[in-house]
Formats: structure tokens, sequence, C-alpha cells
């Protein structure tokens, strides 16, 4: 698990530093229209446009921060974003701590521990590329043999004899 961590750590650090981001940037996006906002989180479009901002970037970040560790380490790290939202609710919204919520962070805290701590070393990653600037980029593994194919081939078809004839549209 510790393995696991330090492979991924830029990774999983920006991804929780999306998660923070994106996570406020929704509370502001809820409180833009509240009028009994508490004196420290702005409301209206202060607050809106501080929401977008925060979310975008916060976006901007997470999708920056998957050419720095594996996907399957660094999505569940986004679930962290719930358990700041329940914090971000009590703290700042004046919403309730109730012992499911408590539970429902344990769940989450532990499973993205045992996902995103379980990163096994199954061989060398897939590079993603593609042969030519207009074609469809392709998965291939490191270790896989390389497939060569001319360009200028025709695809081939299995021949079966001669094609039936279809005739003029003249019925027998």
């Amino acid at each position: 698990m510790i393995e696991s961590i330090q492979k991924n750590k830029k990774g999983i650090l920006m991804m929780l530093c999306s998660a923070v981001l994106v996570s406020f940037g929704q509370m502001y996006l809820k409180v833009y229209r509240m009028e009994d906002a508490s004196g420290f989180v702005p409301h209206g479009l202060a607050a809106l446009a501080l929401g977008f901002f925060l979310y975008v970037v916060g976006a901007l970040i997470m999708i920056y921060a998957y050419r720095f560790g594996r996907l399957s380490v660094l999505q569940p790290v986004l679930s962290v974003g719930y358990v700041l939202a329940i914090f971000i609710g009590v703290f700042f919204l004046g919403e309730q701590m109730t012992p499911a919520r408590v539970g429902g962070i344990l769940v989450i805290v532990f499973g993205v521990i045992l996902i995103g701590g379980g990163d096994a070393d199954d061989g060398p990653r897939p590079e993603i590329h593609s042969g030519r600037q207009d074609a469809a980029p392709t998965i291939m593994r490191q270790d896989a043999a390389p497939t060569i194919m001319r360009q200028d081939a025709a695809p081939t078809t299995q021949e079966s004899g001669p094609e039936p004839d279809i005739g003029s549209g003249d019925a027998p």
C-alpha cells in the first residue's frame, strides 16, 4: 500500500487539491442565492463567480493529475470530495453531523484507502499512441509484439467463387 502511494504521490496530492477546490466551488455555487449566508461566506454574484472559478480550476488540476498516476488509484481519491462537502456543510452552512454521516465518512475513507492503496504492479503500463496524425489512438502494451501493416495494402476478403448474378431487375 505504501508503495502504491509513493508511486502515485504527485497525482494523489493533485487529486486531493482538486477535490478541495471543487468542494468549495460547489459550496459557493449553492450559497450565491442564499439570503442568510454567514458573514465570511460571500453570496450573490461574487459567490457565483468564485464558485465557477474554483470548480474550473479544480477540474483542470484533476485532468492534469491523471498524468501522474494510475486511474485506478487516482479516481477513488476524488471521493474525498464527498467527505469535504459534509464538513463544509457543517462548518460553513450550519448543517448537522449525524451518526449516518459519520458512518458514511468512514466507509468512504476506508474505501479510498483499500482501492487506492491496492495498486498492484501488474507489469508495464500501456502506451497510448497512433502511428499517423489522422489515425485514432490505440492502446498497446509495451510488452506486446508489434503488428506491421502496410498502409497501401488493400483489405483482404474471403473468396468463395464467382459473385452471384443479381440480374437486371427483371422478374423471371
